[in-house]
């Protein structure tokens, strides 16, 4: 088995910061996925199809919609691949912000777009601070890490103070 317990105890999933699954979800799904040994996307998947899996309710299972979201997902992409050179410096040609306040609608505007506007650029600072904090959430277990991290923390953290300048 993959799995290993620390001091034989049961495993206690809870979602990561940001996601959209609730802590129930995330035990139940952790449970299925170490019950029986998943570690395989693919895997996951063929799990997960049974109506009476534990992981069915993750998964989209009417194609039709299921197609058109990952095409969503797609054009995210397509969207965050993009870069401009700006003052010599690449960066997305396209930022995620939130133009409504409808939480629910993702838009993508154009990086000119973005730096021309004090409201816009105040959430890709916050963003950008998000990230850094789930980034050290992430790595901040891996004591080896811990000095790079104090290090790469500080350096972002000085980009951040010239970008919100």
């Amino acid at each position: 088995m993959i799995f290993e317990f620390v001091g034989g105890e049961k495993m206690q999933y809870l979602p990561v910061y940001g996601s959209r699954l609730t802590p129930e979800q995330a035990q139940r799904y952790g449970e299925a996925i170490e019950r029986w040994d998943l570690t395989r996307p693919v895997d996951v998947v063929e799990a997960a199809r049974p109506v009476d899996s534990p992981l069915h309710d993750a998964f989209e299972w009417e194609d039709s919609r299921a197609a058109e979201l990952y095409r969503r997902q797609q054009a995210a992409y397509v969207l965050r691949s993009l870069a401009v050179v700006v003052e010599d410096r690449p960066m997305r040609a396209f930022v995620d912000v939130q133009v409504t306040p409808d939480a629910s609608t993702q838009e993508y505007l154009n990086i000119n777009v973005v730096r021309r506007n004090g409201e816009f650029m105040a959430q890709v600072v916050a963003a950008a601070r998000r990230d850094l904090r789930a980034w050290q959430r992430k790595y901040a277990e891996y004591v080896k890490l811990a000095d790079d991290l104090k290090r790469v923390t500080a350096v972002i953290d000085a980009e951040l103070a010239e970008v919100a300048e």
